[in-house]
């Protein structure tokens, strides 16, 4: 936003995580504990169930994907197959992917539909980009990314479990949003995605951002 009022020419956007720090050899619970998060927002309705983790908070949500279109957890398991498939030029093998879809299939069970590999993966890492004026582009050694479009709105009930169309979620006023401000359409664009989050996260952004068909 800055950049688009002219309100400055360049922005440092960066972010940090230490999550695989924080928890230490205590597991999630020990960052995301009932202790600590019981009287804060909506942690006080879900600790008394044992709710203290997203794995818990989007099982729901892949279960209401599962029902609404009929995905089953062969097809979302090709999302973690995907994300740790051996980074190289040829494709990978049928071989390599069946291995994987066996890991998977006896993968253990972390909050039902979502087994291990659905999950999120604890990390410690920052990452960081340049917002600039598109005019500043002709003075860079490399090609630039132009930025067409950003949603940002937050519509509906925010929270987890009480969004009116729990396959959708925050997903759907960003979406919106952002269609209406570019000309380009969706079934137009070719998508890609750097995945380190919950796989059923990623059947719902594109499907909600009308790259792909929902469900």
């Amino acid at each position: 936003m800055a950049v688009a009022t002219g309100m400055a020419r360049h922005v440092l956007v960066y972010r940090t995580v230490t999550e695989s720090t924080a928890q230490g050899t205590a597991g999630r619970g020990s960052v995301l504990g009932a202790g600590r998060r019981s009287g804060h927002r909506m942690g006080k309705w879900m600790a008394p169930f044992g709710g203290i983790s997203a794995a818990n908070w989007l099982a729901p949500v892949a279960m209401r994907h599962f029902f609404d279109y009929g995905t089953t957890r062969e097809q979302l398991a090709q999302i973690p197959i995907a994300v740790r498939r051996p980074r190289r030029t040829e494709p990978a093998s049928g071989a390599a992917v069946t291995a994987h879809a066996g890991r998977l299939s006896g993968a253990r069970m972390i909050s039902s539909p979502l087994c291990l590999f659905d999950c999120d993966i604890p990390v410690d890492g920052s990452t960081a980009l340049i917002v600039s004026n598109r005019d500043t582009a002709q003075d860079c050694q490399h090609d630039g990314v132009y930025v067409e479009a950003i949603g940002t709105a937050l519509r509906g009930r925010p929270s987890w479990d009480q969004y009116h169309d729990m396959a959708s979620m925050a997903s759907k006023g960003a979406a919106d949003q952002l269609w209406q401000r570019s000309a380009l359409r969706p079934q137009r664009r070719r998508c890609r995605t750097a995945l380190r989050r919950f796989s059923i996260l990623a059947l719902v952004v594109v499907g909600i951002a009308g790259v792909l068909r929902s469900g």
